[in-house]
């Protein structure tokens, strides 16, 4: 099964330069008009209690986009948040965020507002069924655009079962935001109105589908307050995700790394970020390095607080002007646990520039130098209705109803069939720390009503694990299976039904899947090769 995931992986990359190389040919003709949107990196801190005695000290991390001209202060955004104190390492939330970041004076922001996510533990003291909703209310002072803020915020966890003392808390925080920019509102056309043709700062930018893999040191790994003995011991396990490399300079770029365990480890889930150098050999062949640090966890393995270390290094070689294998060695520690292992990577990546914007406004991209990606974003809210009482591992009462929120990406490569990848995090349910991420294909049959109605087929593997969910005896696998419409609502965003059946390999989990989300269709500038 491990190779059938890496193999799924490097198809995902391979057809994705195809699919780059077919739309450079789309888009020779005409030119595209883009407008730039504010956007902002918004990270902060707190701590909370668990009980009397405890408490967990919490990460946030958001990308947060500025939508509307017509009310500049609205926000929304993509977060999540982890543990980063105390003992609770595998804590993590994915959910949307919305607020309002409002200018009181030259260099004063007043920013409110409010975030639903989904996935928390159930074993980390209360929240059962997953949800968290986060209320924030702070002051910041920007200096050099960068805002450093003090606030108050409030954590609730609505369908709490075990801890209802501390459901809901209000406590400081500190943040700090760093500006950026998008490109929205694309168009074509052969003269538009208001553009200055862009001849601005191009920074590479790399998507890497990958497989990790812990070669964990023989020494007791899992956490004491729940095993003992021989099960103190965490066999080797591998782990399936993907990265993002944000370059600053040539060589210097920043990494965004997500990963979740298959294997023995289902459940477990690493959030990465750090610092990456690559150095040229010969002309295809690259030494890479990186110090990469986050957090990880689940219930089991003793992270403690979560922080995890990893540096490691490497080899790149590019295969085409936009491809490349890359594979490298190091160690994942846990400062604060137990938990250590020499670790191996590999990845198929795809690498592409990235303009820059020196300043907001619209720009003319002339099709002999860029091209556009077509892709899309699909936020949704998926239901599932297990067939029995075996999906869960422990002898807690199954659920009948386990509500997910999550986020789905598409690259369509023709008219009729396009590359995803979902992820959905529990928020109903006694399953709470579930969390799932698969990728796959779609196909869809031409519009066939007045309304340009869609029908679409939908198939997926990949991981999914944790709150109790009985996937671990199959190495956390799963299968998804959907079917459904797509409805547009305007030019750019598609209302979306499907319904279906997931499912690991043993059938320990099988459930009916209902489905619904938004669908924003977009377009990835870059630069041509």
């Amino acid at each position: 099964m491990q190779k059938i995931i890496f193999i799924l992986f490097a198809f995902t990359l391979i057809t994705l330069s195809l699919s780059a190389s077919d739309t450079d040919m789309q888009t020779s003709s005409y030119a595209v008009s883009q407008e730039t949107r504010p956007a902002r990196y918004r990270i902060s801190y707190e701590s909370f209690p668990l009980s009397d005695t405890r408490e967990m000290g919490m990460v946030g991390t958001h990308f947060d986009v500025y939508p509307l001209k017509m009310f500049k202060p609205f926000y929304v955004g993509l977060g999540f948040y982890s543990a980063a104190s105390g003992s609770e390492g595998g804590f993590f939330t994915f959910g949307y965020g919305m607020g309002i970041d409002y200018p009181l004076w030259e260099h004063l922001h007043v920013d409110g507002g409010t975030y639903l996510g989904g996935g928390v533990g159930k074993y980390i003291n209360f929240p059962n069924g997953g949800m968290i909703i986060r209320s924030h209310l702070s002051l910041s002072y920007e200096f050099n655009r960068i805002q450093f803020a003090l606030g108050m915020a409030e954590t609730d966890f609505p369908n709490s079962r075990d801890n209802k003392a501390y459901a809901s808390n209000l406590h400081p925080y500190v943040g700090v935001t760093i500006p950026s920019d998008i490109w929205m509102m694309t168009a074509n056309a052969d003269q538009p109105e208001h553009s200055q043709i862009f001849n601005g700062l191009i920074r590479e930018i790399r998507m890497t589908p990958s497989l990790m893999y812990y070669d964990i040191d023989n020494k007791p790994t899992k956490r004491t307050d729940y095993y003992a003995g021989d099960e103190l011991y965490q066999s080797n396990f591998p782990l399936v995700g993907a990265q993002f490399d944000q370059f600053v300079t040539e060589h210097l770029f920043i990494p965004l790394e997500a990963y979740g365990a298959i294997g023995s480890a289902a459940g477990y889930a690493a959030l990465h970020t750090g610092v990456g150098y690559d150095m040229p050999l010969t002309g295809i062949l690259t030494w890479e390095n990186k110090l990469i640090t986050g957090f990880a966890g689940d219930s089991r393995i003793d992270t403690k607080s979560g922080w995890i270390v990893q540096p490691m290094t490497g080899l790149r070689l590019r295969l085409t002007s936009s491809l490349s294998f890359k594979t490298m060695i190091g160690r994942t520690y846990a400062p604060t646990g137990t938990f250590s292992a020499t670790t191996y990577e590999t990845g198929l990546s795809w690498q592409a520039g990235r303009p820059i914007p020196s300043h907001a406004g619209t720009y003319l991209f002339l099709p002999g130098r860029f091209a556009k990606l077509k892709w899309s974003f699909t936020p949704s809210y998926k239901v599932y209705f297990p067939y029995d009482s075996s999906h869960k591992s422990s002898k807690e009462e199954s659920e009948k109803m386990i509500g997910l929120v999550g986020l789905k990406l598409a690259f369509p490569l023709a008219s009729w069939f396009s590359l995803v990848g979902t992820t959905h995090w529990a928020v109903v349910g006694n399953v709470g720390s579930y969390a799932e991420g698969l990728l796959g294909a779609q196909l869809n049959t031409p519009a066939f009503t007045p309304l340009d109605i869609k029908l679409t087929f939908n198939g997926e593997i990949g991981a999914g694990g944790g709150g109790g969910i009985n996937t671990t005896s199959s190495g956390g696998y799963i299968t998804q299976f959907l079917t459904g419409l797509e409805i547009p609502l305007t030019r750019n965003v598609d209302l979306v039904a499907k319904a279906g059946r997931t499912r690991n390999n043993e059938g320990t989990f099988k459930a009916d899947a209902f489905l619904v989300g938004l669908k924003f269709n977009a377009d990835l500038l870059y630069e041509k090769r």
